[in-house]
């Protein structure tokens, strides 16, 4: 049996409930004679309404150019799932693919449905209505407009030529005043949706119930330890092959616990010739879950700082060992950006994540209102803020610097002091490799990463600008031929930016390891137990393979 459930108001129910927190309600039916059913043994939670907002063309009417429908809003997906939602344009269906806490994706006709509304009645202005509804909700979103797809034939006389050349200066001089006429309409247009786009944003993030959707610490650490294509092939095919191991993994675990072997096991791997730069940096995402020890913070840092220095004095000294660490070839720097990763998320989450969502929300208002020129005006504005976010300290106290960050940038310094490298735009390059272009560019990229979100295909194009143009920010020299061209005047602006963030953090006070432990005691959260495993499985996997190079160990079958 089916139905709907009713209408509850939750300013009643908090005042009838002695729990203020508490918005479960009992259910039950209703039945003649049957008084088993009037409460049943489980109950509902009650949460906010969704809501879906109406777009923001002039009349509410959108143009549609292909590809899917995006729909925005919030509390979307609290009590929902994309096969409880409906929308539908006219009296036809916009099939619905994905749902977010804040946007819905649908897929419209190919063709546009006639003019009416869901009763079938005719439109005033001749579009159709889209609809979205759950349960005995119903939301009005606009009207959606196809583009034209043919245009009206010119017939031209033929037997005078005169004529027709007069016909052709009349219809040319008719286009370019239309095109003038149209690109000052264009201008005002644009002009006046940039004060609505401000508007709009700053309603949103004004909202006291509007919140961030970042996502929890295990799903944010998933994305960024799995990131990787290569990584999941190989646990897939682990998963198959070691499936009756238990005992071998654990005492495989228990030895990765030793400092001892598990220094030897990572210079064992690195010496693997077969093993692919991919699978390295898979090896070393996933070996930063696998050792991060709760036990001891300080675990994982020290076999870093450890391997670090042994990559360098065993690099080619016939280049003085600066091309290592710069190409980012081995498996430790892999697993110094992962840490940095795992270790940066209150920081992302606190500091940045607010900054970021405003541009993913900028860019989406924009790519709706004019996808080719996405960084006009405020986008521009969101993304200088993001960056300044990234590579400046000025509304964040140096107290309150990410003790990693400085953690790493020391070590770095020690390890080429230790090696006799003394060419400072050597070290600020590793510097480079493990944070902004290992993790920061990675996050630009991908804002989804951090996010409950679904760029659409316009936003995602925009952000691989942004990730570019920060690329960019980090080389010796600008391309010409880079995409991100558009934000020519911000790469320049923070290539200089970037050199005074390294020598603001090396100003900072040292952190001691004991500041460094207590940072990750209070900011590093326990990994998700099965992240975990896969990644024990996963190497396991590794050393059965490469079992005639790895002679360190034998298993007990």
């Amino acid at each position: 049996m089916d139905c709907i459930s009713p209408t509850v108001d939750i300013s009643v129910l908090l005042r009838n409930n002695q729990n203020k927190d508490d918005n479960e309600v009992t259910v039950g039916f209703i039945m003649d004679a049957v008084e088993e059913v009037r409460k049943l043994e489980f109950d509902f939670n009650i949460v906010d309404d969704p809501e879906y907002y109406p777009f923001m063309g002039e009349e509410n009417i959108k143009e549609h150019h292909g590809g899917q429908l995006f729909v925005r809003g919030k509390n979307l997906n609290l009590a929902a799932t994309e096969s409880e939602v409906t929308v539908i344009i006219g009296q036809e269906e916009c099939k619905v693919i994905s749902l977010s806490n804040v946007q819905l994706n649908c897929i419209p006709p190919d063709t546009q449905p006639k003019g009416v509304n869901k009763s079938g009645n005719p439109t005033e202005n001749g579009l159709p209505t889209v609809i979205v509804g759950i349960g005995n909700l119903e939301f009005f979103i606009g009207y959606l407009k196809y583009p034209v797809t043919g245009q009206a034939s010119l017939s031209v006389p033929v037997g005078n030529i005169v004529a027709v050349f007069a016909l052709l200066v009349v219809v040319t001089t008719a286009i370019v005043a239309v095109y003038y006429l149209r690109n000052r309409k264009l201008d005002r247009q644009i002009a006046e949706a940039e004060e609505r786009l401000q508007t709009i944003v700053m309603a949103i993030r004004a909202g006291p119930d509007i919140s961030v959707p970042f996502s929890d610490y295990r799903k944010y650490t998933a994305n960024m330890i799995y990131d990787l294509h290569t990584a999941k092939q190989e646990l897939r095919r682990s998963l198959q092959n070691n499936n009756d191991r238990t005992m071998d993994l654990a005492k495989f675990y228990s030895l990765l616990t030793n400092k001892s072997f598990c220094l030897v096991f990572i210079r064992t791997l690195e010496q693997q010739s077969k093993i692919t730069k991919d699978e390295k940096k898979a090896i070393g995402s996933l070996l930063t879950i696998t050792v991060q020890n709760e036990k001891n913070m300080l675990y994982l840092p020290e076999i870093l700082e450890e391997l670090l220095t042994d990559a360098v004095i065993k690099a080619d000294r016939t280049k003085k060992g600066t091309l290592k660490l710069k190409r980012k070839n081995s498996i430790v720097e892999f697993m110094l950006t992962a840490w940095i990763a795992i270790t940066l998320y209150s920081h992302i989450k606190t500091y940045i994540g607010e900054s970021l969502y405003d541009l993913f929300l900028v860019m989406t208002i924009r790519a709706d209102m004019e996808p080719r020129k996405i960084f006009r005006g405020l986008a521009k504005e969101r993304v200088n803020r993001v960056f300044e976010k990234i590579l400046t300290f000025n509304d964040q106290p140096p107290t309150y610097f990410p003790a990693p960050i400085k953690y790493m940038c020391d070590m770095l310094d020690s390890v080429a002091e230790k090696c006799g490298i003394n060419e400072e735009h050597v070290t600020r390059r590793w510097k480079c490799n493990s944070l902004h272009l290992g993790l920061w560019v990675k996050i630009l990229q991908r804002p989804q990463l951090v996010f409950d979100i679904n760029p659409s295909k316009d936003v995602k194009r925009g952000f691989r600008i942004i990730a570019q143009a920060f690329t960019e920010i980090c080389s010796k020299t600008t391309r010409s031929t880079s995409k991100a061209t558009e934000l020519y005047e911000e790469i320049s602006t923070f290539k200089t930016q970037l050199q005074k963030y390294f020598d603001d953090v090396k100003a900072l006070p040292s952190v001691s390891k004991g500041a460094l432990k207590r940072y990750l005691e209070e900011n590093l959260q326990v990994c998700d137990i099965n992240l975990r495993k896969n990644s024990i499985l996963l190497f396991y996997h590794w050393n059965t393979n490469h079992r005639t190079q790895i002679q360190i160990f034998t298993w007990t079958d």
